[in-house]
């Protein structure tokens, strides 16, 4: 048995805030069932903060994941997802910064102490399609203050690199894929898209984003059959924008398109890297945390929250009949597991928390609902 609560990660927290309530904000695990129910990371909660312990590295993980994909076919191998991804999400929620940042920042000041009134050029900053896949302009960009020198572009060639999508997920498919448990993905995947479509997507709605909250110019530019002529015509595109005190910072995790970029007139090209790392432990704000879950969950369906030995609730970033609305909304799906009565302690905490997480949704929708 379970209770289904549909929340986004603005309203999340009231799950969170129930484990708080009841004392169980200490010695948390987030585990991952399509990887054998590996604990990704144990966690606890504090009122100003979240303490991330022994997040997995990648010699742990390779422990899951190699097994699982010499026993799987082929055709669904980028189907699960490798380290790498599993790493981006700690960048995708700002809990990490790329090395190159600091350029970035230097560049800013430079331009903060510039007069536009006295000659001094205008820079528009334009991000590669991995930067918004990364998040980039969520996690960091959108902090920086306002400048009347500073404004965005984007290109439509990244928007259609974005929008690309393969045959959502059919049920002969999920049936196909032994040795995973077909109810679990049946339960996440049918009729959603593919991994790779699933993060294509982070990074359109990252490019929707940007447009709601800046004056950014959009560029009419078409899309090629492969990613060098993309390339080429991003490079062409902007190129043909800048002009004399118009310049463009352009911003790539793509060394190739990089150095391409390097010698354009009046392009800055820079350069953001992803490198490894061997920390485990991590305080983060609660924002990055959701945000963590999510881009987590988006990889893999389905997530588990447990303390101790007892599972307390399913976490789904995807999961079947996930609408429009609730991918462009960040939504989760969050479902509580009802133990058995005769564990009185473990239902007492699940009525708790069902009570608590209704009573606090019912005020919310209540407040949303005043015409102020």
């Amino acid at each position: 048995m379970t209770k289904e609560y549909t929340l986004n990660t603005s309203n999340i927290m009231l799950f969170f805030n129930s484990l708080i309530k009841l004392g169980l904000e200490k010695n948390l695990k987030l585990q991952i069932p399509l990887m054998n129910h590996m604990t990704a990371f144990s966690f606890n909660l504090s009122p100003e903060s979240v303490n991330l312990k022994d997040f997995i590295d990648k010699n742990d993980y390779a422990q899951f994941y190699f097994p699982l994909i010499k026993q799987l076919k082929e055709s669904y191998h980028d189907e699960i997802p490798d380290y790498q991804m599993v790493y981006t999400s700690l960048y995708q929620s700002g809990i990490l910064m790329p090395s190159g940042v600091d350029h970035i920042n230097k560049l800013l000041d430079s331009i903060r102490n510039s007069d536009i009134l006295r000659g001094g050029d205008v820079y528009y900053i334009a991000m590669d399609t991995n930067l918004l896949r990364d998040r980039f302009y969520s996690v960091y960009l959108s902090k920086i203050p306002a400048h009347k020198n500073l404004d965005f572009v984007l290109c439509e060639t990244v928007r259609d690199e974005l929008k690309n999508r393969q045959e959502k997920i059919k049920k002969n498919q999920l049936r196909d894929m032994r040795p995973l448990p077909y109810e679990l993905l049946d339960n996440c995947f049918l009729n959603q898209n593919t991994l790779a479509d699933r993060l294509r997507y982070i990074g359109f709605l990252e490019y929707n984003y940007l447009r709601s909250k800046t004056s950014c110019e959009e560029l009419d530019a078409t899309s090629k059959r492969n990613s060098m002529q993309n390339d080429q015509e991003i490079i062409s595109t902007y190129s043909e924008f800048v002009d004399i005190g118009k310049k463009i910072i352009f911003i790539s995790r793509d060394n190739e398109i990089v150095r391409m970029m390097t010698g354009e007139d009046n392009v800055i090209p820079v350069f953001l890297e992803h490198l490894p790392g061997k920390r485990k432990k991590y305080s983060i704000q609660w924002e990055q945390f959701f945000d963590l879950l999510y881009c987590l969950g988006v990889l893999f369906g389905k997530l588990v929250i447990v303390s101790g030995k007892t599972i307390i609730a399913d976490l789904y970033g995807v999961w079947k009949g996930k609408d429009v609305h609730e991918w462009e909304s960040g939504s989760f799906k969050v479902c509580l597991k009802q133990p058995d009565p005769k564990y009185k302690e473990d239902y007492d905490d699940f009525l708790f928390i069902d009570n608590d997480m209704h009573k606090n949704l019912s005020i919310l929708n209540q407040f949303r609902s005043l015409k102020i």
